[in-house]
């Protein structure tokens, strides 16, 4: 208020404004006046001038309006990047003016806006009244906060499957955030600290950690790559000149894929590194092969094989008598050499009994074929013609009469055997024989 009342260094000034009994002594003042509740407001301010003589006073009437109704909804917490999405919601009111803490405003109604740094900023929006053109700022304090900083240490970073890394999470503040693992593999994970993972295939894999905190705030951080060597694949075949036979002479033909080195184990007490070696074995028997292929990365992979060595196999058997009678049951012993398994052809059949038994029923010349073999695909046989003579057998029988009446009595016994009997043993009954 400026006084503009009639000089006079004498003068004492009175101020009256008419709201809650405020007064003032100043020659000129200055006072607030607030609008009561949504309607206008009408104050009068009266100035009394007083020199001692006499007094004079001057009223005049201030008329105050309301503030516009000017309000906004935000939410109380974003994300450092996020866009944030401001809702006006004054009423009748024009000529927004938004400031966001950050430096930045808007004249938008309902604008968009993105912090790009965290922290507390406090967001104002001043608007005006549509019929009095007054205005009003309304205020809210927005906390954006930080992104989580994922990091992962990876160690090894490279090697032969399988291969197991040790994974330690570096996260700052690593207990403020929730986590989730991609291996790169197929194979996912939570948790702060996995600890270990293997990788089992050949390739170049990417680690991913992604961390979230209470607020959902999240960020991820891709881990360059973890290199697995490939492996080569081990393989060779076995070359003989002869199935069977000793000593033999074997040569090992390397097939395998993706190596550069070699080392052997013969299985004989041999070893060697060259790509297709060749040994001697000198007894029957199975020998394990082993061989372990290397490639440039020292990845290794191993094959065993098992290689049996054959003598030639020798067919021969014994019987206890070529001569037999019918109905005769004639054992076969088999004594051949180097042999696994047999077949024996006889006059009306075959039989693959190793040491058969065979029944003779009829009388005749037979003749017996063997042959054995091994697991080399060796063979051995022998034939021999006539080989058992078999004969009939005797039909014995007999008849008796009684040559006295009184004991003791004296029997006779008489021979009725088939003719071809020639050799003869009795037995009585009572002990004795002839």
């Amino acid at each position: 208020f400026d006084n503009y009342t009639s000089p006079d260094a004498l003068i004492v000034y009175n101020w009256y404004f008419d709201q809650n009994d405020d007064t003032s002594t100043a020659e000129d003042t200055t006072y607030t006046f607030y609008a009561t509740g949504d309607t206008i407001t009408k104050y009068r301010v009266t100035l009394i001038a007083n020199n001692g003589c006499s007094e004079n006073s001057f009223s005049t009437d201030i008329t105050v309006n309301p503030a516009p109704k000017v309000s906004f909804t935000a939410p109380d917490y974003v994300c450092a990047e996020d866009s944030v999405q401001f809702t006006n919601t004054s009423i009748d009111v024009n000529g927004n003016f938004w400031e966001f803490g950050d430096g930045n405003t808007s004249t938008a109604t309902n604008p968009i806006h993105r912090y790009a740094l965290p922290g507390v900023y406090v967001v104002k929006l001043t608007a005006y009244s549509e019929a009095t053109g007054c205005p009003n700022t309304f205020t809210k304090t927005i906390n954006v906060r930080d992104l989580p900083s994922p990091n992962v240490a990876v160690n090894p970073l490279f090697g032969c499957p399988p291969l197991t890394v040790n994974l330690l999470n570096q996260t700052p503040n690593p207990g403020d955030y929730y986590y989730r693992w991609d291996f790169g593999d197929g194979n996912t994970g939570v948790g702060g600290n996995p600890g270990t993972h293997t990788y089992y295939n050949s390739g170049d894999y990417k680690i991913t950690l992604w961390a979230v905190d209470v607020y959902g705030c999240d960020n991820d951080t891709v881990f360059s790559s973890v290199l697995v060597y490939p492996v080569p694949e081990a393989n060779f075949e076995i070359v003989q000149d002869e199935p069977c036979g000793l000593p033999q002479e074997v040569c090992f033909q390397n097939i395998s894929t993706g190596a550069s080195g070699y080392a052997w184990n013969l299985g004989n007490g041999a070893t060697s590194v060259l790509n297709n070696p060749c040994t001697t074995y000198n007894s029957e028997g199975a020998y394990t092969i082993r061989l372990i292929a290397s490639n440039a990365f020292l990845c290794t992979d191993t094959v065993v094989k098992i290689f049996t060595a054959y003598d030639v196999p020798k067919a021969m058997f014994e019987i206890d008598d070529t001569v037999e009678c019918a109905a005769a049951y004639v054992f076969f012993e088999n004594t051949s050499l180097n042999a696994e398994y047999a077949r024996w052809t006889f006059h009306n059949g075959t039989d693959t009994t190793y040491s058969p038994t065979w029944l003779y029923a009829d009388t005749g010349y037979y003749a017996v074929s063997l042959v054995v073999g091994n697991g080399s695909g060796c063979t051995d046989s022998i034939h021999i013609d006539s080989l058992l003579h078999v004969y009939p057998s005797p039909i014995a029988d007999f008849y008796f009469d009684k040559v006295d009446a009184d004991p003791p009595s004296t029997y006779q016994f008489t021979d009725e055997s088939s003719p071809d009997a020639i050799r003869f043993e009795w037995d009585f009954g009572d002990g004795m024989g002839s």
